[in-house]
């Protein structure tokens, strides 16, 4: 029997009976990358380089879930 086909057929309930036919490619290394660990980084800003608006975006996101969440309970009442 097929070597391939072997782990295939070790699952009951699927569609294949054996190994899918067909050529096999090989896989090779790519091109080698060159680091260097002395090279000065690019640092990236943040979305919100102030933490005061990410504050104040963060309140109104919770004020606004909770009015949202009053006017709810107030209508099953």
């Amino acid at each position: 029997m097929n070597e391939i086909a072997l782990p295939i057929q070790k699952f009951k309930g699927t569609r294949y009976k054996r190994a899918p036919r067909g050529e096999l490619t090989s896989l090779s290394l790519g091109e080698e990358i060159l680091i260097i660990p002395n090279q000065p980084m690019v640092e990236e800003k943040g979305l919100f380089e102030n933490k005061l608006w990410l504050w104040i975006l963060m309140t109104l996101a919770i004020v606004i879930m909770g009015g949202f969440t009053l006017k709810m309970l107030r209508s099953e009442r």
